[in-house]
């Protein structure tokens, strides 16, 4: 786990400086801020799984495999969709890894729903109704690009529209999960998760309106970035302030 950790790293940093090895496994893109935004979920997924691998806290994975299997599904589904519809010779190795990624984590789904989580304190009304409203602005953000509405606060290219719909919805379903018997370490994978996403995308995200970006959406601007603020003060503060939560030791 620690391993694949740091994968995920070397990923967001590639994309975050967008190294040309790393833009070329995403070809859907026409912004540049794009990369960025995928850095951040792959920092996020950097953050959760190294939490996971370092405490061997594995109930806590079923979450975390749940959003990327969603996403791996969806985008192997809609990729071999297009491939039977365009015959692009590009499209059957991307849709076999993400097929191949599918089937691993639904393998490792199977393992990890064998271990329940061993640290059941219950989680605060604040965190449950944060988790409801996150997974609500997620299912409804993944929605629309899915629909390709021009929600987003800048023009997507209509394949990244659908692939970053699918990111979101996989990051809701990640929300829904913690909501399931909802306790602290049901819900922490998430709040770490959220906590470096946050901090990949506010400096970009706060600099958007001075960038060479055109037709930006100012009012899905400002809702993105007040998402960021609330869900990054939140994180920050049960994992470092809160006295009952803070502490990183499992309590059986």
């Amino acid at each position: 786990m620690c391993a694949l950790a740091l994968v995920n790293l070397a990923l967001a940093a590639g994309l975050f400086v967008q190294a040309p090895w790393a833009t070329a496994m995403w070809p859907w893109t026409e912004q540049p801020l794009d990369y960025t935004l995928l850095s951040g979920f792959l920092g996020a997924g950097f953050g959760a799984v190294l939490w996971i691998g370092l405490t061997g806290e594995w109930g806590a994975l079923v979450g975390a495999l749940l959003d990327v299997g969603l996403f791996n599904l969806g985008a192997a589904a809609w990729l071999w969709s297009l491939w039977f519809a365009e015959r692009d010779s590009a499209v059957p190795v991307r849709a076999i890894a993400f097929t191949i990624g599918a089937g691993a984590e639904l393998v490792m789904l199977r393992v990890a729903l064998r271990h329940p989580l061993r640290d059941t304190r219950p989680a605060d009304r604040l965190l449950v109704v944060s988790f409801w409203v996150f997974a609500l602005v997620l299912l409804a953000s993944g929605a629309a690009l899915l629909a390709r509405l021009p929600v987003w606060p800048w023009p997507l290219a209509p394949r990244s529209s659908t692939l970053i719909g699918l990111l979101f919805l996989g990051s809701a379903v990640y929300f829904l999960h913690g909501l399931y018997k909802p306790s602290w370490y049901g819900m922490k994978g998430q709040l770490v998760a959220f906590l470096l996403y946050d901090l990949v995308l506010v400096q970009p995200y706060a600099n958007l309106g001075s960038s060479n970006v055109y037709n930006l959406n100012y009012a899905s601007l400002a809702v993105y970035l007040a998402v960021i603020a609330y869900s990054g003060c939140l994180a920050a503060y049960y994992l470092f302030i809160n006295p009952r939560t803070k502490g990183w030791a499992i309590q059986a």
